[in-house]
């Protein structure tokens, strides 16, 4: 009976592996040291993938052994594992505080690829402050550089050094921009503090008012009361000078009209009319009318 493979498949086929304590304990051991599972089962004297799930999920010491495996091997993740090496990266961050570029670095054989060191500094926290406190440092080997390079300068070489002095004064700011940069970071301002309950905002309005008898101005503010939310007479200027003398008609018949307003609004207010020059009520109202 045909079982539609080729007779080249059939021979490269492997037997079956059945379940025993040193096959479990070899997966477990290659595991812990870093290797996948799907590369491990690849082998012809270990058993397949989906075989070696089913031990998983049939035999509770199994799971536990893998499981602890995968702890020492940092593969509690899915995907591939972390390439991150605390050993290398402190190397990277020794060698950088002695004054080596990372691009040189980078270059080494026995190094990761640039690509890779950026990588580590943005998903590693500790590598990242350790290589920010080693930039700085190299940002002091370079003003000491600096200042050895200023003293050694003769008038011939000059308008090199002051070059050369330039540019090594923007990579250390660049390396270590808080200590050797132009411009300082500044801490952003603490947020204020918002006040417990409600908060009631209250507005003062101004209002320019006129003595009738003597023709001068003063302004008055209002602020309105918190308790009943109506505007109430809170600062009161001084008068102006008086207005020089005009058209007396048009004059008296102005007056006679905002006299009459102003009464209302002072009874309204609860100001004595007399204070803004004003009369009893009813002196103006057959004028007016």
């Amino acid at each position: 009976m045909q079982d539609g493979r080729s007779e080249d498949e059939r021979a490269t086929a492997r037997a079956p592996v059945r379940y025993s304590a040193r096959a479990i304990r070899a997966i477990c051991r290659r595991v812990a040291a870093g290797e996948t599972v799907l590369a491990i089962c690849r082998d012809a004297d270990m058993p397949t993938r989906a075989s070696f799930n089913a031990w998983v999920r049939e035999n509770p010491r199994v799971a536990a052994l893998y499981q602890r495996a995968k702890l020492f091997g940092k593969r509690t993740a899915p995907g591939r594992p972390s390439s991150y090496c605390p050993v290398t990266a402190h190397e990277i961050v020794v060698r950088v505080s002695e004054g080596e570029p990372l691009c040189d670095i980078a270059e080494d054989p026995a190094m990761p690829s640039l690509r890779v060191i950026f990588y580590w500094q943005t998903t590693q926290a500790a590598f990242a402050e350790a290589l920010a406190m080693a930039r700085q440092a190299q940002a002091e080997r370079m003003g000491e550089t600096g200042w050895k390079m200023a003293l050694a300068a003769t008038p011939q070489t000059t308008f090199m050094t002051r070059m050369q002095l330039g540019h090594l004064r923007w990579l250390a700011g660049t390396k270590s921009p808080r200590t050797h940069g132009r411009m300082k970071p500044v801490e952003a301002p603490a947020a204020p503090v918002a006040p417990e309950g409600p908060q009631v905002i209250l507005f003062r309005h101004f209002h320019v008012e006129r003595h009738f008898e003597t023709g001068q101005h003063r302004v008055v503010s209002y602020c309105a009361d918190p308790d009943t939310m109506r505007p109430v007479r809170d600062r009161v200027g001084p008068w102006t000078h008086p207005p020089p003398p005009g058209d007396a008609a048009q004059a008296e018949r102005h007056k006679r009209q905002l006299r009459r307003l102003a009464r209302k609004r002072a009874v309204e207010e609860g100001v004595d009319p007399a204070e803004i020059g004003l009369g009893p009520e009813g002196e103006d109202d057959a004028q007016w009318l």
